[in-house]
């Protein structure tokens, strides 16, 4: 079945249902006056790449945009913990990890997580598992951390990415840039390419 959903003047398309993790996303978004998004995972390994991907993606969609002061999109691959000493420094009001997750859905499925879920359906190819991580960025921020977590089929040394999972990547990728943007009204010469 598939289901659609209007996001600020884009209809997005999924057959597994946008709204579960788009609603209280764009609404921690909107909350915000400053966010971190940690993009993690192993480039290497199949979909594990895919929240070190949405991160790249991200990045460079919002080239030439002013969104410094409110959004900073990290890399953190397969060592998010190395960048707490900056999520300490810039006092973030929200905090997003992205990552591969092992949640017993179908392949590429995206899900909405608390920082308790955290625990047991992210994948452990990090060095700290990362609901310790959010505990511990929550307690000195104050930040809100959430993460979401995209159902991974296949983490193995140089196998490609799953087709369900690259498209996942995309509407993300997508969901979070037009989040931003709609956030800081940007001008439309940062608006999303088609």
């Amino acid at each position: 079945m598939m289901v659609g959903h209007y996001v600020s003047g884009h209809f997005m398309h999924n057959q597994r249902g946008n709204m579960e993790w788009t609603d209280p996303v764009a609404s921690a978004i909107e909350a915000a006056g400053k966010m971190m998004i940690f993009g993690i995972g192993n480039e290497m390994m199949g979909d594990d790449a895919a929240g070190s991907l949405i991160a790249r993606e991200l990045r460079m969609m919002l080239q030439g945009c002013e969104h410094g002061s409110f959004a900073e999109v990290l890399v953190a691959g397969t060592n998010p913990e190395n960048f707490s000493g900056l999520v300490r420094n810039k006092k973030p009001d929200l905090v997003i990890f992205i990552d591969a997750a092992d949640m017993g859905r179908p392949v590429g499925e995206i899900a909405f997580l608390s920082h308790k879920d955290m625990h047991s359906m992210m994948h452990s190819t990090h060095t700290m598992p990362l609901s310790f991580l959010g505990n511990y960025l929550e307690k000195i921020t104050g930040a809100k951390v959430i993460a979401l977590g995209i159902q991974a089929g296949q983490i193995q040394l140089e196998v490609p990415m799953s087709r369900p999972v690259a498209e996942s990547v995309k509407t993300i990728s997508r969901f979070l840039h037009q989040s931003i943007l709609d956030k800081l009204k940007a001008p439309p010469e940062c608006a999303p390419e088609h």
